[in-house]
């Protein structure tokens, strides 16, 4: 489902810079599946990258702003010169950045209000203004969903809805076309979505999720249409969410919960986890992404069903584990992996982001 499109440009060689790596289904310049990374950056330099379902989205150097998808590369223009992008995030068909000191701009499609711009339109090509706030300092774009974080830490979502499958966390399984507040809290530190369930922290580290599939992570299958606390711990420092397993650190030590079809939760079983479960052992890693995608058009069946993770630990080691049938891996193979593996031998690993059925990430290389 994932199809990254081709890319007729030449890769430049890097030094001493931010290169970006991307493996798994359709790899940009090669355009086959890569079952180890392969240097997509196209001669630039890399802030950050943010691997969705259908599309890829980056920040270089120059804080300028691309996506790839099945389609090619957009690049996608600010609304003035004098500032930059700073973050994005992309979706499933859409996807969302902060503009300059805050200001919050999406695109893409629109079916269930997930670009909160509150307009008809299914389709949005170019980025559209959300709102007048200029204090957004987060945001994450799901598969028909999205969640961003204003000013001290007030948590907003919008999109969704009963159809799509998506829940805001409002309450409802209402669709909302402009971002609603959740909750009165205003201690909210991340926050990361996808279509069935959505995770976020709350200062000083406690972990909450909400779902209409069962996946919060709060011990019980039950849906959630507002958040609810995932045990007691308060020492949460990120997390992450794919369509059917999250993943998140505990100071540096790693969890991981849900769906464990193909061994995306990482303990060394199959067998699905309502809770966090620790990982590996260790406590050096340093970050994680969740990824995933549903190939089966909405049937549910488990053969078209996909989920991976990959994550880093100090000095800079990448590892992945799950699904690997289009290499989204990166260890060489196409062999699941109900463990975290080794992927290759760098240690200048600075970000991973895990998409739908492939991998991107940024090293440092002398």
């Amino acid at each position: 489902m994932k199809r990254l499109g081709i890319v007729l440009v030449a890769v430049l060689a890097l030094s001493g810079c931010n290169v970006r790596y991307g493996w798994g289904a359709d790899v940009p310049v090669r355009g086959s599946n890569a079952t180890t990374p392969v240097d997509v950056g196209r001669g630039k330099a890399w802030r950050t990258v943010d691997a969705g379902m259908t599309r890829s989205c980056g920040i270089d150097s120059d804080k300028r702003l691309s996506c790839r998808t099945f389609a090619g590369v957009q690049e996608l223009s600010g609304p003035s010169l004098s500032q930059a992008w700073t973050v994005v995030a992309a979706g499933f068909e859409h996807a969302c950045a902060i503009w300059g000191a805050g200001d919050l701009y999406c695109w893409g499609t629109n079916g269930a209000g997930e670009l909160g711009t509150g307009s008809g339109s299914d389709y949005d090509p170019t980025p559209q203004r959300v709102g007048v706030a200029s204090d957004w300092t987060h945001v994450s774009a799901g598969e028909h969903n999205s969640c961003g974080i204003r000013g001290a830490g007030d948590l907003y979502c919008w999109g969704g809805g009963q159809l799509l499958g998506g829940v805001v966390g409002d309450g409802t399984n209402r669709e909302r076309t402009t971002p609603t507040r959740i909750g009165t809290a205003s201690d909210w530190t991340a926050v990361d979505v996808e279509a069935g369930h959505s995770c976020g922290i709350r200062a000083p580290g406690d972990l909450w999720c909400w779902s209409v599939d069962g996946r919060s992570g709060d011990g019980t299958n039950q849906v959630r249409l507002s958040p609810v606390r995932v045990g007691t711990a308060r020492d949460w420092r990120s997390v992450s969410v794919s369509p059917f397993h999250s993943c998140g650190l505990r100071n540096q030590a790693l969890y991981c919960w849900g769906s464990n079809h193909y061994g995306e939760v990482g303990d060394g079983s199959t067998t699905e986890r309502l809770a966090p479960v620790r990982v590996a052992t260790g406590s050096d890693w340093t970050s994680v992404s969740a990824g995933g995608t549903d190939r089966s058009g909405g049937s549910g069946g488990d053969e078209y069903l996909s989920g991976h993770t990959c994550a880093i630990r100090q000095p800079g080691t990448l590892w992945c584990w799950g699904l690997n049938a289009k290499g989204e891996l990166g260890d060489g193979t196409t062999a699941t992996r109900t463990a975290p593996v080794r992927v290759g031998s760098a240690s200048d690993w600075t970000s991973v982001s895990a998409g739908g059925d492939y991998t991107e990430g940024i090293r440092t290389e002398p």
